[in-house]
């Protein structure tokens, strides 16, 4: 929803701090009474997590740490430390920095990421209320929310088993240290760059995916939502890179 409501301000030249903060705000404060229920879930499974964790021995809670550990130090190589290659930094850049610049969307100077880069609405929301570097942190935590995906949908294919975890460890690990197998990239940033749009759309794919299995084992009202969550998700892919 944010993906195409950011599209629309971006064709109507709003990309400024004031309405940046404007549209932000609202949502801050109306997300806040959802966002303690939803911490209180993650307090609970992570209760549960941990009663399970002793059933096996300590195997399950080590684990818990090593993705904890994981995350942390992705967290610093990709989402705060400045990233990026040669890729990024002779064209992507300078298209988000002309987006920001003319407060719109419309074909800059870099006139050919207008077709591929317009609907990374989040990442524009992201530099006018920071700084350039906000993209990464936009991406990393949609990573985080694919992490979660992942780690539910394993769970649901392989309940009781520590299979879940073994996934998330395996799926973080591989982001940590991403140099490339192609020289141009080993030496140039490696693959996985948090500034680009690629690993949002594998945040959303994952995403996609495990919603739809919810879609399709769910009954009633819950079907309904799970759909309608399924087909925005499908959505907000397209509009932040068209060649999906």
């Amino acid at each position: 929803m944010w993906h195409v409501a950011l599209l629309g301000l971006g064709y109507l030249n709003l990309y400024t701090v004031p309405v940046a903060f404007v549209v932000t705000l609202p949502a801050i404060a109306t997300s806040y009474a959802e966002a303690r229920v939803v911490f209180g879930n993650i307090k609970q499974a992570a209760a549960e997590s941990n009663a399970l964790a002793r059933r096996p021995g300590l195997l399950g809670g080590l684990m818990a740490g090593l993705i904890a550990a994981e995350l942390a130090a992705l967290l610093v190589v990709k989402g705060l430390y400045p990233d990026g290659g040669h890729d990024y930094y002779t064209h992507y850049f300078y298209y988000f920095e002309a987006v920001i610049e003319n407060h719109g969307l419309w074909p800059n100077n870099v006139w050919y990421h207008y077709y591929y880069d317009k609907g990374a609405g989040l990442y524009f929301l992201g530099i006018l209320l920071t700084d350039p570097l906000a993209p990464q942190l936009v991406t990393f935590t949609f990573f985080t929310a694919a992490a979660s995906a992942l780690y539910l949908t394993l769970r649901k294919i392989a309940p009781g088993t520590l299979w879940a975890l073994i996934g998330l460890i395996q799926f973080i690990s591989i982001y940590i240290y991403t140099p490339g197998s192609a020289l141009i990239y080993s030496v140039n940033g490696g693959w996985g760059e948090f500034e680009k749009t690629h690993e949002i759309i594998a945040a959303l794919v994952i995403a996609a995916f495990w919603m739809a299995i919810e879609t399709l084992s769910s009954i009633g009202e819950h079907r309904r939502l799970w759909l309608i969550a399924t087909s925005t998700t499908i959505i907000s892919a397209v509009l932040v890179n068209v060649t999906m």
